[in-house]
């Protein structure tokens, strides 16, 4: 019998009879920072491998073939999976917005953060929740709604160039760790900017964390230089 625990943070503990850990189940383990001390326990602050580690170690001792071969084709296999699983994630939320026509690669980058949590909230969760708030409000002064849904469930987009580990950390950070967390919103304009007829919605993403004194960033605008579904995903968010 085993079992495998995955916190919230950053560790994977997979409880097994010793006989499964000899051998070349090692090279797995060691692949994956796994330190063999009766049990086994992985450790790391990227959720996404994490979650290939997990299923992978969890499959191979259900299967019970561990050898060089089968532990690289498994690791494969669930990278695939979990690749199309993500791309089924962002359709989900972008479907449930009334979103249509979004670009298949930035579907995909949108599930990903199925795998990423922030202060405490799953980062996917959390956007979904910010396009449907950012629509009310819309609604309510006048503003694009379908704009505003589109910013909102992208302004997180850049998140996934986050550091693992920062964007995790349950407590305060430091001043490094909150410049670098600080970069996601210019990390979000340079994806969308890449993809053809989202200029509007990247400048948006680009400016969702200033404030009407200027005391917010990457740029430090004020008041009406902000675009305005920029305004309303800060309230939303």
């Amino acid at each position: 019998a085993f079992a495998v625990i995955s916190t919230t943070i950053a560790l994977v503990a997979v409880f097994t009879p010793l006989a499964f850990l000899q051998g070349n189940t090692g090279r797995l383990f060691n692949e994956f920072g796994i330190a063999v001390a009766g049990s086994v326990i992985l450790s790391g602050f990227d959720p996404y491998r994490r979650e290939i580690a997990k299923q992978s170690i969890e499959r191979l001792i259900s299967d019970g073939r561990i050898h060089p071969a089968r532990i690289e084709e498994l690791v494969e296999k669930i990278k695939g999976e979990m690749e199309e699983s993500m791309r089924r994630d962002g359709e989900a939320a972008a479907f449930e917005l009334g979103l249509h026509d979004i670009h298949p690669e930035l579907l995909r980058l949108m599930g990903r953060l199925k795998f990423r949590t922030s202060y405490g909230q799953n980062v996917l969760n959390h956007v979904v929740e910010t396009s449907h708030l950012a629509a009310v409000i819309a609604a309510e002064i006048g503003a694009d709604v379908q704009v505003a849904k589109m910013g909102g469930l992208l302004h997180d987009i850049g998140k996934i160039g986050v550091t693992p580990g920062i964007l995790e950390k349950p407590g305060p950070l430091t001043l490094s760790e909150r410049r670098k967390m600080e970069e996601h919103s210019a990390t979000g304009e340079r994806i969308l900017a890449n993809v053809e007829a989202y200029a509007e919605i990247a400048r948006i993403v680009r400016h969702h964390h200033e404030r009407i004194d200027g005391r917010g960033y990457p740029d430090g605008i004020m008041a009406d230089e902000i675009p305005l579904v920029s305004r309303i995903i800060c309230v939303a968010d």
